[in-house]
């Protein structure tokens, strides 16, 4: 597709980002059963909450479908590490091209095993975002008590095992114990384990949402993560399990539905708790990551949607929303049926996100920043439109697929010098061949 024949992009109303979600996310009550994977007892999603359905079935053995995970996807001798490049690509002036995919909810056994082995076959390294009420299932709800709302109040529900190959339940115990071994384990290969925090309560003129609370109320919000985190076999009748990460070595996340006041209460607060980042803001295509209160803010970017006049953040969820409007001018996110619809948008979100890339590679070079869930909207579109980007981009010279933290370390050994002279792309550029 000749992309420079697309209409310059523009922004359906509304156009701020928080307003779009919140829109989004009112819109999207009865999405739970889309995001639940017909889990019928499931309660609404809400905004990208539904996103974070801990019932999504197990990873594609192909892009599209379900079941175990592929062989083809199996462990190999790709050498990857979690060391931040040198500063400069060596021979150039110029910075490596930096890549950040991050994971919203993270609770789903069969989805962390995939993207495990996605890591494996390409050496791409991600941030899984694990939500608080996650590590509680339905009878503990009442363990966590959110701010300014009832015990046990959780707007995405709680951790609700996977199912077998007859759609039955798994064991709910066992899926959950499971789903901690597959988070150790994608520590252990040098995967990111951050937060997305806990109840994900959303709506701008909701006093009791995320974007209204105060730096206590977040302070709250992290200390009960914290316990949940470590508490968690004790808290659901779970074999003992010695993870290898905890509290302490959270050092960022991203924001229910984007929302929060970011920098004038959260960031300070981030920063008071020794975190390093936040990816909840949004940003113009090309923005590099800037500090805000001691945090760095890792921007998702507004992109064109190619062959619309629309634009999207580099997020599943917002594609799925854009998507919905251009086929029904409604907001009501709805998932297809259809296979040709689902590889429609399939094939737009991959030539959206390779036009991101490349205007990013032979160009600004701006750290790429995309936020995805685990979740199989539109026929599993989203799911194998990024796993095909990985496939194809991460062998690419001068191309790393790295967690925040890790572009937060490389972030910090440069000169502000340094960092200005990148931001205002002064340096050679790759050019395309």
């Amino acid at each position: 597709m000749n992309t420079d024949s697309i209409p310059t992009p523009v922004v359906v109303a509304p156009t701020t980002r928080r307003r779009f979600l919140g829109m989004m996310g009112a819109a999207a009550v009865g999405v739970g059963a889309l995001a639940s994977c017909s889990n019928d007892s499931a309660k609404p999603r809400v905004a990208s909450g539904g996103d974070d359905s801990p019932t999504a079935p197990a990873g594609p053995t192909s892009p599209g479908s379900s079941g175990s995970v592929s062989s083809s996807l199996a462990p190999t001798t790709v050498t990857s590490s979690t060391a931040a490049p040198a500063v400069t690509v060596p021979g150039t002036n110029r910075p490596p091209q930096f890549v950040m995919i991050s994971f919203d909810g993270s609770g789903s056994t069969g989805l962390m095993n995939y993207w495990r082995n996605v890591s494996a076959e390409t050496g791409a390294k991600f941030s899984f975002f694990i939500s608080g009420v996650y590590l509680l299932t339905e009878a503990n709800r009442k363990l966590y008590q959110p701010p300014r709302h009832s015990a046990g109040r959780s707007d995405i529900g709680n951790f609700t095992p996977g199912k077998d190959a007859n759609g039955n339940p798994l064991d709910i115990q066992a899926d959950m114990y499971e789903l901690l071994k597959q988070w150790k384990a994608a520590h252990e290969e040098g995967h990111e384990i951050g937060t997305h925090f806990n109840g994900h309560f959303c709506g701008e003129t909701d006093p009791t949402s995320v974007h209204n609370w105060t730096a206590d109320d977040w302070r709250n919000e992290i200390s009960q993560f914290n316990t949940l985190l470590t508490n968690v076999a004790e808290n659901n009748g779970l074999p003992k399990i010695d993870l290898p990460f905890g509290p302490a070595d959270i050092k960022g996340g991203r924001t229910p539905c984007l929302q929060g006041k970011l920098d004038d209460v959260l960031y300070p607060t981030l920063a008071e708790l020794g975190w390093r980042y936040d990816s909840s803001h949004d940003a113009a295509e090309g923005v590099w990551p800037k500090k805000i209160a001691g945090i760095w803010s890792l921007p998702l970017h507004n992109i064109k949607l190619v062959g619309s006049n629309l634009t999207t953040f580099t997020m599943d969820y917002n594609f799925f929303a854009q998507q919905t409007y251009l086929a029904t001018k409604s907001y009501t996110p709805k998932s297809t049926t259809d296979p040709a619809v689902a590889d429609q948008y399939r094939q737009q979100t991959y030539d959206s996100y390779k036009r991101y890339f490349e205007n990013a590679y032979y160009g600004t070079r701006a750290p790429m920043v995309i936020g995805h869930h685990f979740a199989k909207w539109n026929m599993s579109a989203y799911i194998d439109a990024i796993t095909q980007v990985i496939r194809e981009l991460a062998p690419m010279p001068e191309v790393h697929f790295v967690t925040k933290s890790t572009m937060c370390d490389w972030l910090d050994a440069l000169t502000p010098d340094q960092l200005k002279a990148y931001r205002n792309e002064k340096f050679d550029r790759l050019v395309k061949a």
